[in-house]
């Protein structure tokens, strides 16, 4: 069965990369255990907004949404 989420795991990827250059390893298999597109579109948001790793990292442990601060 193919993953129904992987495009969306890589858009946040790419994401991540626009915006902090090098995604370390362990953000990355955070990053793969994602499972629900509302969370993978959360985390997206925030990278998008975040001025460094604090929030993205937040999102990421958080699978309920929480206010992005910053």
């Amino acid at each position: 069965m193919s993953d129904p989420w992987a495009a969306d795991r890589d858009d946040l990827l790419r994401v991540l990369t626009i915006r902090f250059g090098l995604v370390p390893e362990t953000v990355r298999t955070l990053v793969q255990r994602l499972e629900s597109l509302e969370h993978i579109e959360r985390v997206i948001l925030v990278a998008a907004n975040a001025s460094d790793w604090v929030p993205v990292l937040k999102a990421l442990h958080q699978p309920t949404a929480f206010r992005v601060d910053g």
